[in-house]
């Protein structure tokens, strides 16, 4: 009988060691919400309960391990009373979210005033014990709720009872129609000798004071909006305390943060003394600003950074005339230029360089990302290209070490923009170029149209080292026709030996209406750039490239054939795909469905020809 009786689970012969090693991967960890966006820390609600529900064995086990606890749910006293006492004295984890266009706390703010009391006692009794905080997580976006309003300003009081000398992390997001008067003090007075990481969004110094906590030993320092300094002075002196800063991010890259207070007041950079003392960050590894022009200069002009950290600045648009946008974009260059000499001194500039130009509504806004700061010569130049994903990817990516994004004006063009910063030595020595466009908000047209071929030409002339370049839309068209113009001898364009254009037609769809149109080149001016000869007789072409791919463009397979005969078969390719493609419509979003069937019909007729022709 003895073989057919129950046989034990394997999970209840685990020894207890073991299981208690498996409960401790159940302590506090980050939980983002993708629906809402916010983030919050798991609680003793979450699994910690489940496990003590399993079994009786477990719960003994479950109610030893007290850090399973240390996450305090503020739902209720009881339950914040309860975490508090099963996981003293280690240090715990607070995360409070108020927030009325989410279903919050299960929607216990809306169900009853008794809910919302409890929801006050959570919160009460889960600051009693500041000490013992460890991580404090706070979001509260109130919009029109008095009851959350009142919560928010009772929870600012009890912050400002205790020390929490403990701290290590604290992140803080509070949008300021949750305040209706100011508190003496936010997060205690003493200063948490512990707290390296601080993230501070709609906190203003008026209404929630919090000096003290620039006094720690941070390494990451988040701001967003909010005024957290009245003058740039105190901005730059609380910062050159805090040495041992690595992350220093100052953001309002949120919808309506550009409508709210910078972290620091108003000020004019060119009132600033110019004996203004710089600021030393000798352990940064992350600089990234997405502020209004004027800050992000004056960020670079004053901050001194080793060169290995990742810089990433982002310029909200403005309404400052063209000369202070200028004068802005200046510093921003004059700046870069000083940060990078020491590389330029070791031979080590960027080496990929990728250059965009959004268009949108009348506006011009230049992204410029570069990588592969190298002490050898790569093995081929093609390593060093930085490839055409999409510009959000390129933007917020963590590998990248520099990227750029300025809104220009509307009195100096784009390509203006983009001549002051390919001229800095940092960027000109790129071995690889990517130059693409994007439009927005309207209908497709030539983002450069009032510049020249020379334009065009002094900028390519910039690169000493180009090898590499791939081209798109009417960038290629404008690069391409200053290809046409050079000269023999002139090295950004004698250097290169792989192009890639892309987004372009060599066929004319439609001499009558141009607009919505791709950006178009005549084939005999592409054929004409890889033939061409100059001086007496000689033969020496302007390029000698030894790859040249056409992807996504609307050329003939005639005309392919041409260039494959003239040129050799393994000198051209073509990946097959004509515009009117799905990627090359998607990438034209602005173009209308008229548009795009007319151009799908045409290359329809296209394939039928060339059908026709084969049978």
């Amino acid at each position: 009988m003895s073989r057919f009786a129950p046989k034990i689970p394997h999970i209840q012969e685990l020894p207890h060691e073991l299981l208690v090693e498996i409960f401790r991967f159940f302590t506090p960890r980050k939980v983002v919400d993708w629906i809402y966006g916010y983030t919050t820390w798991s609680t003793s609600l979450d699994e910690p309960r489940a496990l003590s529900q399993v079994c009786s064995t477990w719960r003994t086990i479950a109610l030893d391990v007290k850090s399973l606890w240390t996450g305090i749910p503020v739902v209720n006293e009881f339950w914040a009373e309860i975490s508090l006492e099963r996981s003293r004295p280690l240090p715990v984890v607070i995360s409070i979210t108020l927030n009325e266009s989410a279903d919050f706390q299960a929607g216990i703010v809306h169900k009853s005033s008794l809910g919302l009391y409890d929801l006050h006692d959570g919160v009460r009794m889960a600051l009693s014990q500041s000490h013992r905080i460890r991580i404090l997580q706070i979001e509260v976006l109130v919009y029109d709720s008095s009851q959350l309003v009142w919560l928010t300003h009772k929870m600012t009081t009890f912050l400002a009872r205790g020390s929490m000398p403990l701290l290590e992390e604290a992140e803080i997001d509070i949008n300021q129609n949750a305040l209706y008067r100011p508190c003496p003090s936010f997060l205690g007075e003493s200063t948490p000798h512990g707290l390296h990481h601080l993230s501070l969004r709609g906190i203003d110094e008026s209404y929630l004071p919090c000096p003290h906590l620039f006094a720690a030993p941070l390494t990451s320092l988040v701001l967003g909006y909010g005024t957290i300094w009245e003058f740039v002075e105190d901005a730059l002196l609380a910062l050159s305390l805090i040495p041992s800063l690595e992350i220093l991010e100052i953001k309002r890259d949120r919808d309506g943060d550009s409508d709210q207070p910078s972290a620091i007041s108003e000020f004019d950079i060119f009132e600033l003394t110019l004996n203004a003392r710089s600021v030393a960050l000798p352990n940064l590894k992350l600089l990234d600003l997405h502020e209004t022009l004027e800050l992000v200069a004056c960020m670079m002009k004053f901050l001194a950074f080793p060169t290995t950290a990742r810089i990433h600045l982002y310029a909200l648009c403005t309404a400052d005339e063209g000369d202070v946008v200028r004068g802005f974009v200046d510093i921003i260059a004059t700046s870069l230029s000083l940060h990078y000499v020491s590389l330029i001194n070791e031979d080590r500039p960027f080496r990929g360089l990728f250059l965009d130009m959004e268009c949108s509504h009348e506006q011009h806004r230049l992204l410029l990302a570069a990588d592969h700061s190298l002490h050898q010569v790569p093995s081929t130049p093609r390593t060093c290209l930085i490839p055409k994903n999409e510009r959000y990817n390129i933007f917020h990516s963590d590998q990248l070490p520099f990227t750029l994004s300025l809104c220009g004006h509307s009195s100096f063009s784009g390509i203006e923009l983009v001549e002051n910063f390919v001229r800095l030595p940092i960027f000109s020595q790129a071995y690889a170029l990517t130059f693409t466009e994007s439009q927005y908000g309207g209908p497709n047209t030539d983002p450069f149209l009032h510049t020249s071929s020379s334009d065009w030409k002094r900028i390519m002339l910039q690169f000493d080292h180009l090898s590499v370049i791939q081209l798109h839309s009417y960038a290629a068209v404008h690069v391409l026709q200053a290809l046409a113009e050079g000269r023999v001898g002139e090295s950004a364009f004698d250097a290169i030996v792989d192009i890639t254009i892309s987004e372009v037609a060599f066929i004319h769809m439609s001499p009558n209406d141009t607009s919505g149109r791709p950006a178009y080149v005549p084939f005999d001016a592409l054929y004409a750039i890889l033939n061409q000869s100059i001086g007496d007789g000689g033969k020496r072409p302007l390029v000698s490239p030894r790859r040249v791919n056409l992807a996504h463009c609307d050329v003939d397979e005639e005309q392919v054939a041409q260039l494959r005969r003239s040129f050799g078969g393994e000198l051209i390719t073509w990946d097959g795909t004509e515009r009117g493609s799905y990627e090359s419509t998607h990438r034209f979003g602005t173009m209308s469905e008229a548009d795009v069937a007319e151009s799908i019909a045409f290359l329809e007729n296209k394939r039928r020809e060339r059908a026709s022709r084969a049978v």
